[in-house]
């Protein structure tokens, strides 16, 4: 196994507080973070845009396109199933009619 790359730590996961394990991944975690408005990508947009262009980042594929093979092998299964995590949280919000 190799020390080079991404850590799990490393993820710039979207809530507010530090990640110190998958449970940090929690749906008032995740909803705490999409709701705050203060992040520079969100400003002036509505909701479900937000939702939208999280779910392109986060997305499974996406990620595992652009960022898998950064990672360090060790965390690749736990980053894997953060991104699953974040990705199954953003999808059940957009397809809830308040998004």
């Amino acid at each position: 196994m190799t020390t080079e790359g991404v850590g799990f730590y490393d993820i710039p996961w979207p809530v507010l507080e530090d990640v110190t394990s998958l449970r940090a991944l929690s749906y008032g975690n995740l909803m705490a973070f999409l709701a705050h408005l203060d992040r520079p990508r969100c400003r002036g947009k509505s909701l479900k845009t937000r939702i939208v262009s999280d779910l392109l980042l986060w997305h499974p594929d996406k990620f595992n396109q652009k960022f898998m093979e950064k990672v360090k092998l060790e965390d690749r299964e736990a980053v894997s199933e953060g991104v699953d995590i974040v990705a199954r949280f953003l999808i059940g919000l957009s397809d809830c009619e308040v998004a």
